[in-house]
């Protein structure tokens, strides 16, 4: 998350991020006219399988299971949470703000 938000303040662009569960992967392109589509000349900034021992459980923004940072590193919307599940069954929760930072939630934590 931290890496999407960088690049679109680096590269002064939209970075869209989008969550799919139910493949447990994710996508982050640069989303040059806003439109939450990756089209032909929006490149993959990074993507794919989540991490080994990682599950990918929900992702909850205000528009479904997207968001982006736009130049500013700013979260879209209200930001919103992406939960994740550990190879020994344990939740945690990232919750990204409006201001794009993002926190590690434990269950126990909330």
């Amino acid at each position: 998350m931290q890496y999407a938000r960088l690049r679109a303040v680096k590269d002064n662009v939209d970075v869209r991020v989008n969550f799919d569960p139910d493949e447990n992967k994710f996508l982050i392109f640069t989303d040059y006219n806003n439109d939450d589509i990756q089209e032909a000349d929006e490149p993959t900034i990074r993507g794919g399988i989540m991490p080994a021992g990682v599950t990918l459980k929900e992702a909850n923004f205000s528009s479904d299971d997207t968001f982006k940072f736009d130049s500013r590193g700013l979260a879209s919307g209200y930001g919103g949470t992406i939960s994740i599940v550990n190879s020994q069954n344990q939740l945690a929760r990232i919750r990204i703000n409006r201001t794009g930072n993002a926190r590690i939630l434990k269950a126990d934590d909330e």
